[in-house]
């Protein structure tokens, strides 16, 4: 079974009903003010998705139709882009070899997209 999700999707384990991590990734996407689903997968389901992603983690979320990662990779996803946006705009105030490593990580990022 191939699992393709769209939009921005929290998915839980439907084993974990007391998911500290999945609240966590709910009230970060309530804060960003970004609309999302959220699918409480039994085990089969999530199985697949753990096949197809290579984590085992809980939530396992998705942004715009991409794959994040668990909540601490959406705090950094959102932690990278905002510092991208204020690299852009000309308001970081940031050592230059954050800027740097910052940009590399994104780089990358986006090279691993374009597979």
């Amino acid at each position: 079974m191939d699992v393709k999700l769209s939009g921005n999707v929290i998915i839980r384990h439907q084993a974990i009903p007391d998911c500290e991590k999945c609240e966590n990734a709910k009230k970060l996407l309530d804060e960003k003010g970004l609309k999302y689903t959220v699918i409480n997968a039994d085990k089969r389901f999530f199985g697949n998705l753990m096949k197809q992603t290579k984590s085992t983690q809980v939530p396992q979320i998705v942004i715009d139709g991409e794959f994040i990662g668990d909540y601490i990779n959406l705090q950094n996803y959102f932690k990278n882009t905002e510092l991208v946006d204020d690299i852009i705009a000309g308001t970081a105030k940031i050592p230059i070899s954050t800027v740097r490593n910052t940009l590399s990580t994104v780089s990358s990022d986006i090279r691993k997209s374009a597979v």
